[in-house]
């Protein structure tokens, strides 16, 4: 049929008030399967091809309760608690599946050996021994202790401080208030001491060279500078905090503590929210994707992702207590019942990048103020604008840009769930957005609407316009632009996906809701096209509903 008949076809259905989809009353947003969202973020639906979680247990020493990972290569060390006795780390070298892990290595330490780093400029890997009060050094390339260094009573935790070229010890026993440096040139010591007491972690910041240490009884978090305390964190009453980690890339502090977590902004010092999972131990951050995994004992292993916020659980072992995270994305949790290490890889739908917008403006006037607007993300996507911290607190699963297939999301509370039939939360756009291309994605899960309604429309204007390397819009509500949807280039391209969630409604546009330029791949499938939000009214676009090019042969309406 040519593009003069599919005009006269399609201008005929929609003026009937007929539309491309099923009719069904629930717009809820879709959650990914076994994902729980807080109240202000809701998990996006998963729209492409995901690999499944793959996961492999190995069995180590006794009662692990620390593990670090090399990122030079790909090495797990594991340290080996017992019941308060153990005295070994066993190494691990991880694969290209988790099943193609292999034990290199069982290692002699001190007594109790807890939570270790890695120095990378010495090629060591620092293991605090908690009963010994001492800190064994193994050389990496030799698996060998090379030196034992006597620190505070009862240090449980390791953190290397680059530019400093120290390891931070933080101290339980006795108070537990010191914190003691070991220079990894010199192996030389010092120590100084934290108003709170029995010290449980300790984290640093290597972009701001801040180090954070926690005090379980004081239920603190104390932000240290030059050795002095310079800000104290209250977590709350009953807190416990009992682990530490620093995203370096969106200068967040994550605090295990009794029942959930705790994400506390650097750049303040203030709470940001607490998420609440299991009890548990430890945490591991994977910095790039914002991900954070929390070992919840008897209550199972589960990953927090930044944004979206969002719950999920993942396979473990017997009593999982600590985790780590290989550069590669392989998770490493101990089981410290089970005397075993899980090896986790998720599914690749967890390191697509995801971005939240968390505002209805068109603008703000700056950027990396903490807030996304919609043109921000489509700026961040196509690469012309680079997130700094406090916007990448809105982003996970990695750093969006022009190589990457990047998706939008919009935040829950400011993109709430309408009342039928009602619009959804409204972003007035001033001009047109920079154009969606490269595999992008738009996820609006009938949340938002894009109105053009103070756009000119001459030249003609477009809600979105699709440019190389396709794109998918799903669940987007465009309304008085020049053209809703308007598709060029190559690449595939996804307009609606025959599910309620996917749905969206292109309607009320001067000319066209879907125009196709010059694109041979675009799949149109379950939309509402010259109708309302809920299909029931005529709300016909001017000239026709999908205006086909007749050089754009091979599309699927």
């Amino acid at each position: 049929m040519g593009s003069t008949g599919l005009r006269r076809v399609l201008t005929a259905v929609l003026t009937a008030a007929m539309v491309l989809a099923q009719v069904t009353s629930s717009l809820w947003p879709m959650l990914a399967p076994g994902a729980v969202a807080d109240a202000a973020h809701a998990e996006p639906a998963r729209i492409s091809g995901v690999s499944p979680i793959v996961s492999s247990t190995f069995t180590v020493g006794a009662g692990p309760r620390g593990v670090t990972i090399d990122p030079a290569t790909n090495r797990a060390f594991v340290s080996n608690w017992g019941a308060v006795n153990g005295t070994t780390v066993t190494v691990l070298q991880l694969g290209a599946i988790p099943a193609a892990t292999t034990t290199v290595a069982t290692i002699t330490v001190g007594t109790a050996p807890r939570r270790s780093a890695v120095s990378t400029d010495t090629n060591e890997v620092y293991v605090p021994n908690q009963v010994s009060g001492t800190v064994s050094v193994i050389n990496i390339s030799t698996n060998a202790v090379v030196a034992t260094v006597p620190v505070g009573s009862g240090p449980v935790e390791a953190a290397y401080h680059a530019a400093e070229r120290s390891m931070y010890i933080a101290n339980n026993a006795g108070g537990g208030t010191v914190v003691t440096k070991i220079n990894v040139d010199t192996r030389s010591t010092s120590s100084f001491t934290v108003p709170g007491f029995s010290l449980s972690g300790i984290a640093v910041n290597n972009v701001t060279g801040r180090v954070y240490a926690i005090a379980n009884a004081a239920n603190a978090l104390y932000v240290i500078q030059a050795n002095t305390v310079v800000a104290t964190v209250d977590l709350g009453t009953g807190a416990n905090p009992s682990g530490v980690a620093v995203n370096e890339q969106t200068d967040q502090i994550w605090v295990s503590v009794a029942g959930g977590v705790t994400v506390v902004n650097g750049d303040t010092n203030t709470t940001a929210y607490t998420i609440s999972t299991a009890a548990h131990e430890g945490l591991a951050l994977n910095a790039g994707a914002n991900r954070t995994y929390v070992p919840g004992g008897s209550g199972g292993f589960s990953v927090l992702n930044g944004a979206p916020r969002t719950t999920t659980p993942l396979p473990a072992g017997s009593q999982p207590t600590e985790a780590a995270v290989a550069p590669n994305g392989f998770v490493v949790v101990t089981n410290s019942l089970g005397n075993s290490v899980t090896v986790v890889q998720e599914d690749a739908d967890a390191f697509v990048p995801k971005i939240v917008v968390s505002d209805g403006k068109d603008s703000l006037g700056t950027t990396n103020n903490g807030v996304v607007v919609l043109r921000e993300a489509f700026q961040y996507a196509d690469g012309s604008l680079t997130p700094g911290a406090k916007d990448r607190r809105l982003m996970s699963g990695g750093t969006p840009g022009a190589g990457t297939a990047d998706r939008i999301h919009f935040d829950l509370a400011a993109f709430p769930v309408p009342a039928g039939g009602a619009d959804p939360t409204t972003v007035t756009l001033g001009s047109e957005l920079p154009a969606l291309g490269g595999g992008d994605s738009v996820i609006g899960e009938g949340r938002v609407l894009l109105s053009g309604s103070v756009v000119p429309t001459s030249p003609p204007s477009a809600g979105i316009r699709i440019g190389a390397g396709g794109a998918t819009v799903l669940g987007t509500y465009i309304r008085s632009f020049g053209t809703g949807i308007e598709v060029g280039g190559t690449g595939a391209v996804q307009i609606g996906d025959g599910t309620v969630a996917g749905r969206n409604a292109l309607s009320g546009n001067v000319s066209y809701g879907v125009r196709i330029l010059s694109n041979s791949a675009t799949t149109i499938r379950g939309n509402y096209i010259g109708t309302s939000v809920d299909g029931l009214t005529a709300l016909g676009n001017g000239s026709v509903g999908i205006d086909v090019n007749s050089a754009s042969g091979g599309n699927d309406q």
